[in-house]
């Protein structure tokens, strides 16, 4: 969080509207403007295709236990 807050002051400067590059300048805006969600994330908030590897293909929903 330290690190995104340090980055975030960083491109408050107006110095991000005089880049350019306009894909540049769109990440830079996106980034400053970032608010990270309130919670860590659920197993539900990942895409389908990675909690389908960490669940059971039995459909219990339960998690593969790790090797």
């Amino acid at each position: 969080m330290e690190a995104l807050e340090e980055l975030q002051d960083e491109l408050q400067g107006r110095w991000v509207r005089r880049v350019e590059d306009d894909e540049r300048r769109r990440w830079l805006e996106e980034a400053r403007e970032f608010r990270p969600p309130p919670g860590p994330p659920t197993r539900n908030d990942l895409p389908a295709v990675l909690r389908r590897a960490i669940e059971a293909r039995d459909g219990s929903g339960e998690l593969i236990p790790e090797s």
